[in-house]
């Protein structure tokens, strides 16, 4: 949740960005709160809140404006197992405040991360201490299933409870829980099954699981560019989804080589129709370079080049 006086201004300015609304912003005279809430194209709910002059507020206010605005978004992620945690944003080159889990208060036991879209990323497994039963006991009945890709996150206000997913759970959760690593197999097809992995996505939508196989620090250079994968998630990566869609691709098979951590896959492919009244008929090449990581590998850099295709 962000808590801000400029609730009209971030409402017009996302609405202006084409960012889908899953709650409105309604102004309504005498509440003691407005707001709205919006879905990040990576799935997640960004709750914007402005909390007014009312009766209900009256211990709040102070509080609010005695705190300087941070400049930033803390993101907490609840777990039962946070050393488990710690030992995979290590293993992925997750940005670290600390060299090892810390304890506060003899309550939680908790490390903070730097997200690469600045977010502080803060993990926290509570103790079985009495100060913690009604917070663990609140805990216990709302844990997501081993299934469930989210990461749930609760900010207390009343009796109010706000789930959220974290961009972080894309980096660094990938579909499973800590103790659900990718199987052993081996490398090449491991290779070959991202990088199919990762088309199936584009032709899907499928940003978030796109996401997923990018490392952090990933490059993708195209029509002459390169971008980083905040970059490419900005801008190219919306249109290569549609392009996906759009124009069926017959693709050849994949040439994976394989030297220890670092892998590298080469396709060509061919692609014929229609793009935004655009008569499509292309060949491409795709070179991807991947590295292994506990979870298993990850795409650190993609090459796409293309040219139209000649007619006999």
């Amino acid at each position: 949740a962000i808590v801000t006086e400029q609730v009209e201004g971030w409402y017009e300015y996302l609405i202006a960005e084409g960012v889908p609304m899953r709650a409105e912003l309604s102004l309504t005279d005498g509440r003691p709160h407005d707001g709205f809430v919006a879905i990040d194209p990576e799935g997640y709910y960004l709750e914007f809140e402005r909390f007014n002059s009312h009766g209900e507020n009256q211990a709040l206010m102070p509080v609010l404006e005695e705190i300087e605005p941070l400049g930033g978004v803390t993101v907490s992620f609840f777990t039962d197992d946070v050393d488990a945690w710690f030992t995979r944003a290590q293993g992925v080159g997750l940005e670290l405040r600390t060299s090892e889990v810390t304890s506060e208060s003899e309550r939680v036991r908790v490390f903070v991360g730097y997200d690469p879209e600045v977010y502080f990323l803060e993990w926290d497994t509570f103790l079985p201490v009495g100060a913690n039963a009604r917070l663990l006991g609140v805990l216990d009945r709302s844990a997501p299933t081993q299934t469930s890709p989210f990461t749930t996150h609760f900010l207390r206000q009343e009796s109010r409870m706000i789930r959220t997913v974290s961009i972080a759970t894309l980096a660094l959760a990938a579909l499973s829980t800590p103790s659900q690593a990718q199987s052993p197999q081996p490398d090449s097809l491991a290779v070959a099954k991202v990088v199919a992995a990762y088309h199936e996505a584009l032709q899907k939508g499928d940003s978030a699981t796109a996401l997923r196989y990018l490392a952090l620090d990933a490059v993708v250079l195209e029509s002459g560019g390169r971008e980083s994968r905040q970059e490419y998630r900005s801008h190219h990566l919306p249109a290569d989804m549609q392009f996906a869609q759009a124009v069926p691709s017959e693709r050849s098979s994949i040439e994976v080589a394989v030297a220890g951590d670092v892998a590298w896959a080469v396709s060509t492919s061919h692609a014929q129709g229609t793009f935004r009244d655009r008569a499509i008929n292309s060949q491409g090449a795709e070179l991807m370079v991947l590295s292994r990581t506990p979870n298993g590998w990850v795409i650190r850099a993609i090459h796409w080049s293309s040219r139209n295709r000649r007619t006999p």
